[in-house]
């Protein structure tokens, strides 16, 4: 009998700190707090989740480590700090084997840009796969292969890649791939994504499949699983558990088991309040008592109102000196004004009070653009804030 541990997981972003990038995701999440070493926090707070999950790999003493793409935010790095810190902690792994793919925020869509995973390959234990095509990549002394299938240039070239993966008897076969799924409603009205079709995934009768993009963990049978992220990046992921998979398998009857290993991170809080049939006062008695809670300390809140009247939906009108100065102890905080709609009872989404100025959306905007030729950024922001300013006092 041949027992293998593998240790696989997604989505880990290294390197996010909330800024805009060309997908302009994440955003909510946004914090300027800074280390002392002048590291963003949250960047910080991914990077350990990182970390947190190579140490359970070499705990658990896995054979194989798969990560099924987006393991750094951008596909472009200019800060060095992070990927020297990405590719330390691979190291750490050798000799267990890794095998990374492409995801979409790493798959460069430009040509003679190259792409970092290139550099994980100086590291012995390591194989990446980037180019968006398919690619077999065989661990035979542990009777494994892998059908790996990076992020790819549009859904059409994906396709035919996919169309190309074909089981080999012989082997434990692992699919390995960064798309969506039509089973999951986000997938199945996004225009842009990746997309594969479940039934077409069990058609290729693969012995175990990894999939990265989606950051909950699911399972959808058939030995079919996103690990989900490895950290949380927006508040639609509040109730999600980060964690990372551990695989023992018996690759001579294919059989294995499952270890879902829990990571710790920042705590995020989701909470909803309705004012309806409440006087103001009643309200920020209850929302004093609720803001209070000492492990919302140095943590991330959303707090939804709904039924708030419209002429008290500004901070500075609704939140009083008590409440803010409770706040102030989070890292992050934000609260969205929703309506109940009389006739259906539905929810209503009508706004977030922290909103950004005119003046950070024009820097985002200027940061992620594409210029035809050489700018200089920063001193393009300098002078348009410049006469941002003077056009508002006029």
């Amino acid at each position: 009998m041949s027992i293998v541990r593998i240790g696989a997981f997604s989505d880990t972003h290294c390197g996010y700190n909330g800024n805009a990038s060309r997908y302009n995701s994440f955003r909510e999440l946004r914090t300027d707090a800074t280390l002392p070493n002048g590291l963003n926090v949250r960047t910080d707070d991914v990077n350990k989740a990182f970390k947190q999950s190579i140490d359970i790999f070499i705990e658990k003493e896995v054979d194989l480590v798969l990560h099924a793409g987006d393991g750094m935010n951008d596909w472009g790095y200019k800060h060095p700090f992070y990927f020297n810190f990405y590719m330390e902690q691979i190291s750490r792994l050798s000799p267990i084997e890794y095998i990374e793919i492409a995801g979409n925020h790493n798959f460069a869509k430009k040509s003679g840009v190259g792409c970092e995973l290139e550099k994980l390959e100086f590291l012995n234990n390591v194989h990446a796969s980037y180019e968006g095509k398919y690619e077999k990549v065989y661990y035979d002394d542990l009777n494994i292969i892998v059908h790996a299938l990076p992020s790819g240039i549009n859904r059409e070239s994906f396709k035919k890649e996919f169309d190309k993966i074909t089981r080999e008897d012989g082997y434990f076969n692992i699919l390995l791939s960064h798309c969506g799924v039509t089973d999951i409603e986000y997938y199945e009205k996004s225009e842009s994504s990746l997309v594969l079709n479940i039934e077409d995934i069990k058609q290729k009768e693969m012995d175990l499949v990894i999939l990265g993009d989606y950051h909950s963990y699911t399972d959808f049978g058939d030995n079919i699983y996103y690990p989900g992220a490895t950290e949380r990046f927006s508040f639609a992921e509040a109730k999600e558990t980060p964690q990372v998979l551990i695989f023992e398998i018996n690759t001579d009857t294919g059989e294995f088991t499952l270890d879902r290993k829990e990571l710790v991170v920042r705590p995020m809080f989701d909470f909803f309040y309705d004012t309806q049939g409440k006087s103001l006062d009643e309200v920020h008695q209850d929302l004093k008592k609720l803001l209070a809670d000492e492990k919302l300390k140095d943590s991330i809140v959303r707090l939804k109102i709904a039924g708030l009247d419209k002429e008290l939906r500004h901070k500075h009108l609704f939140l009083t000196d008590d409440l803010i100065t409770l706040t102030e102890r989070m890292l992050i905080f934000r609260i969205v004004f929703e309506d109940v709609d009389k006739d259906t009872g539905e929810i209503l989404s009508v706004g977030d009070i922290d909103v950004v100025s005119i003046n950070e959306g024009f820097e985002e905007f200027i940061r992620q653009k594409e210029f035809d030729q050489e700018v200089d950024k920063d001193k393009l922001i300098e002078l348009g804030k410049k006469y941002l300013k003077e056009a508002m006092e006029a």
